[in-house]
């Protein structure tokens, strides 16, 4: 079976993650509220939130994030552009 992101522009994949992002937000308020208020709280503040702190990029910044991501894109990008001009030298 084809992989259908693999035709999608630097653009299109930007926007993917970004849609992402977006949905991690709001699955990160989901649980915010339902610990709210429970002896578990603490633990996931100190522990489970981690994990959407790391994929939105507000964890240890040396930590890859879903911007991270989007920078690799870019430039990858950028260096096929590039190439490309050197090519039709």
């Amino acid at each position: 079976m084809a992989n259908p992101f693999k035709t999608l522009s630097a653009d299109e994949r930007i926007e993917k993650i970004q849609e992402a992002m977006d949905l991690i937000n709001d699955a990160e308020s989901l649980v915010n509220q339902a610990v709210d208020g429970l002896g578990i709280e603490d633990n996931y503040m100190a522990y489970g939130k981690y994990g959407f702190d790391q994929l939105l990029g507000n964890g240890n910044p040396y930590d890859s994030s879903l911007d991270s991501l989007i920078e690799a894109i870019n430039e990858e990008e950028k260096e096929e552009k590039e190439e490309m001009e050197e090519n039709k030298k």
